[in-house]
């Protein structure tokens, strides 16, 4: 089960559709990318970090390096691509889907959606992401946000993702579920890089 919800990060990776042709790293007050950056979540009565910390191309793309630390150990990394048109995940743990994936869509539009569909390390991944407008409640507040809502097929397994994203902070709030596990993060505390 690790293993598919593993992948299934990945494939979120690879569900874009799109061409990117900059030369540097892109910026959105939806996903702040400043090195630096810092987001502490509660994942439920433990506490992990995601912190952006370089600049790197990977593939055609220039990206946020994004590190996951729990406990004082990286235990995940990604690479997010921020386009005109979109946040694309490009790679999880170093493996890259056969395209970048779009998980939330600028400038966001409530109603609007997208179809994804990828491959991750031999995992088939298709479903569709939409937006509507949502308050959230977190530990750092109660947070005006967009929800982008992503339903999937994950080799013949049902799995959500859910992006609670709002304005200067980026991801406030993240749930999946795939194969019966599921688990969220919620955002306690974001510091911007300089």
């Amino acid at each position: 089960m690790k293993k598919i919800l593993s992948y299934s990060l990945m494939l979120m990776v690879a569900l874009a559709t799109g061409a990117f042709a900059e030369d540097k790293v892109g910026e959105s007050p939806y996903y702040p990318t400043k090195i630096g950056t810092t987001w502490t979540y509660r994942i439920g009565e433990k506490k992990l970090t995601q912190k952006v910390t370089k600049h790197e191309k990977q593939g055609n793309y220039f990206c946020a390096r994004i590190e996951t630390i729990v406990d004082g150990n990286t235990v995940a990394t990604e690479h997010i691509h921020v386009a005109k048109d979109g946040l694309y995940r490009v790679a999880y743990n170093g493996e890259m889907p056969d395209k970048p994936v779009m998980f939330f869509k600028l400038p966001p539009k409530t109603g609007e959606s997208w179809n994804v569909e990828a491959k991750v390390a031999n995992e088939s991944v298709k479903g569709k992401f939409t937006i509507s407008k949502e308050k959230v409640k977190v530990p750092a507040g109660e947070i005006d946000s967009f929800l982008s809502k992503g339903d999937f097929d994950v080799n013949g397994q049902a799995a959500k993702f859910n992006y609670w994203i709002t304005e200067g902070k980026g991801i406030v709030k993240l749930e999946m579920a795939v194969g019966g596990q599921s688990f969220a993060i919620e955002l306690e505390k974001f510091e911007e890089g300089q």
